[in-house]
């Protein structure tokens, strides 16, 4: 089996002091570390704001918005970013309209409707936030529109997130995407996920979140929360791991 990479294109670099309203792209790549930067190209987005003392970008799905929120990412023609999966970092944060996930180009999944913890966490190994796309820890059932099914051989061009304009939608804390690539079509690889997830932290100092994705230096005494060491990032419930 082919040894599956991935990359982390999340938002959850130091986040200025104060508010901003109606972020622009270049909010966002500010957002991004050095890694994330070398895979993207630009940003584009609509109705996103940042929210002081809080990790991540906020989706804004209020009834009045008179647009689609969403956040759309392109990546560098240079890459060889050829998509096998893609984890969404995120939580709803209330139980309205669910979140539709776009993907221009390759993307795993090939049916309508995807129950996270079915379909994505059975797939996963220990990656991250894994679909945390839930307010709870109930089941989100989340549509998906594709614009094709997955194909190995050929790069991502770009990825986004949204929210359609319509009633009682959903507000979204957004922290961004895991991307799991490989150059070769593997048949296993695609059906079962991943073959080697290493990453390196060591020499890093971990930085640690709660679920609402406020930023702390120490690790919370109870509940689960997110600790991030380098590029590895893990969901740690307190008193063992989740």
């Amino acid at each position: 089996m082919a040894q599956t990479q991935n990359a982390i294109i999340s938002f959850l670099k130091e986040v200025p002091k104060g508010n901003i309203h109606n972020c622009t792209g270049d909010d966002l790549i500010n957002l991004l570390d050095d890694d994330a930067k070398k895979w993207v190209e630009s940003i584009e987005c609509n109705n996103i704001d940042i929210v002081s003392g809080r990790s991540g970008v906020l989706i804004n799905g209020s009834v009045e918005n008179k647009n689609d929120s969403w956040i759309k990412i392109r990546f560098k023609t240079t890459s060889l970013m050829n998509c096998l999966r893609i984890n969404t970092y995120a939580i709803v944060l209330d139980n309205k309209t669910p979140v539709t996930l776009m993907f221009d180009e390759n993307v795993y999944l090939k049916k309508t409707i995807v129950d996270f913890k079915k379909d994505l966490l059975s797939m996963s190994a220990q990656n991250i936030y894994d679909a945390i796309i839930n307010k709870n820890n109930t089941t989100t059932t989340v549509p998906f529109t594709v614009g094709s099914e997955i194909d190995p051989s050929l790069p991502l061009h770009s990825v986004s997130i949204c929210i359609p304009k319509q009633k009682q939608n959903a507000n979204v804390q957004f922290y961004g995407f895991r991307i799991f690539y490989n150059g070769i079509t593997v048949e296993n690889d695609i059906s079962t996920g991943v073959s080697s997830t290493h990453e390196s932290s060591e020499n890093e100092k971990p930085v640690y979140y709660d679920l609402t994705g406020v930023r702390s230096a120490v690790p919370p005494a109870s509940g689960i929360y997110i600790r991030k060491t380098g590029n590895r990032i893990e969901k740690i419930v307190a008193g063992g791991r989740k």
